[in-house]
């Protein structure tokens, strides 16, 4: 059985280390698809375990960035994704 360490992160913790990420610097700063999916990118490849499934899983799971979003309204988003909230 392989250690805890080498299991691949689910989505969740994934959506919830991307929210903290961009919700941390420039919270009134512009939201745009490119940074989400960069910045998404970033914390999949950082993240203990991490694979390409668990990369692709996140990038299918991103919100679509709203005409208008700030870094804190787009991460306010991805973190109800986080806890599971569903629309």
């Amino acid at each position: 059985m392989p250690e805890l360490s080498q299991q691949p992160p689910d989505v969740y913790t994934l959506l919830a280390a991307l929210a903290d990420r961009i919700d941390g610097k420039y919270r009134n700063a512009a939201m745009d698809e490119p940074l989400a999916l960069a910045q998404a990118l970033v914390v999949a490849e950082r993240a203990p375990g991490s694979t390409d499934a668990a990369e692709r899983a996140l990038t299918d799971a991103l919100p679509p960035v709203r005409t208008g979003d700030t870094r804190a309204d787009y991460a306010a988003r991805v973190r109800l994704l986080a806890e599971g909230v569903t629309a």
